[in-house]
């Protein structure tokens, strides 16, 4: 293992227990005191909840945004994307060495869309009045992650660099909004424990209309 692996390593681990800390502290808040006349099943909400809820139909902010909204989509791809060669080239894991270029064009795309959402921040008034210097930071982060990537790719060197942003990236994560790729599965799962019981998710049919 070279310093560098040992490095990345050692802020996964930080970053990992932390996250878990917080995870694990939001569910011991949970109040599951509920006054309210159950009407509905949990399970088919908690289906809905990771599905049909999640369809950008259901979104206002979504579909009525649709070019933000793939730019978005697109950009988070390539975070996972990037994570992907990260785990291969932490690990030694050999890939034919064809897939290094396509592979780099792509994230340098993903790239694109993560500058696209953050001059979009920037430019417009509404939401310039909505952000937190944190969703600067934290958009620019994860766009520079893709980046690295791409170039570490595209270039065939420069892994020490890409381990040494990935460690900063993941120390970065617990103390950031980014730690919502951590709260996400559990927020979905307490909006269909609430709307489950009310029998609102999954929405009722509704003949005639």
């Amino acid at each position: 293992m070279t310093v560098w692996n040992a490095v990345l390593l050692t802020a996964f681990l930080i970053s990992a227990v932390s996250s878990l800390t917080l995870f694990l502290k939001t569910v011991a808040m949970r109040d599951d005191y509920d006054p309210s006349e159950p009407k509905g099943s949990i399970p088919p909400a908690v289906l809905y909840a990771y599905t049909g809820a999640m369809s950008p139909l259901k979104k206002e902010t979504a579909n009525r945004h649709w070019p933000t909204y793939t730019a978005g989509m697109l950009y988070h791809a390539g975070i996972f994307f990037s994570f992907f060669w990260l785990l291969i080239l932490a690990t030694g894991i050999g890939l034919p060495a064809v897939l290094n270029r396509p592979s780099g064009v792509l994230l340098a795309s993903t790239a694109l869309c993560g500058l696209a959402i953050l001059l979009k921040r920037a430019v417009s008034r509404k939401m310039r009045a909505l952000s937190h210097p944190d969703d600067y930071l934290s958009n620019i982060l994860s766009t520079g992650f893709q980046v690295v990537t791409a170039v570490t790719l595209l270039s065939g060197s420069g892994t020490a660099v890409l381990f040494f942003y990935a460690s900063l990236l993941f120390l970065y994560i617990p103390v950031s909004k980014l730690r919502h790729a951590v709260f996400f599965p559990l927020t979905r799962f307490y909006l269909a424990l609430h709307y489950g019981r009310r029998g609102v998710w999954p929405p009722p049919e509704r003949s005639g209309l």
